[in-house]
């Protein structure tokens, strides 16, 4: 069964796996990202307050301040 798999060239290798990189560290994944971290947390996080709009905010305030420290993070270390 292994010799019926071929292997890549590292250089093939090398670009896939930078292809995947420049994906998975791009700005609008990583908003796209918090986006859903934001709405486990509202779910999570729904049994404490019973409130729709307290689920509300909870999304928006956990959205907004993840995606400032982001925001912040990227422009700090570039």
């Amino acid at each position: 069964m292994r010799s019926l798999y071929k292997r890549l060239k590292y250089s093939e290798l090398e670009s896939e796996l930078q292809l995947v990189e420049s994906v998975l560290s791009s700005g609008y994944f990583i908003l796209l990202d918090l986006i859903f971290v934001s709405f486990l947390l509202m779910v999570l996080t729904f049994s404490m307050h019973h409130s729709f709009f307290i689920a509300i905010v909870t999304f928006v305030s956990s959205y907004i301040i993840c995606g400032s420290v982001f925001l912040l993070l990227r422009k700090w270390l570039k």
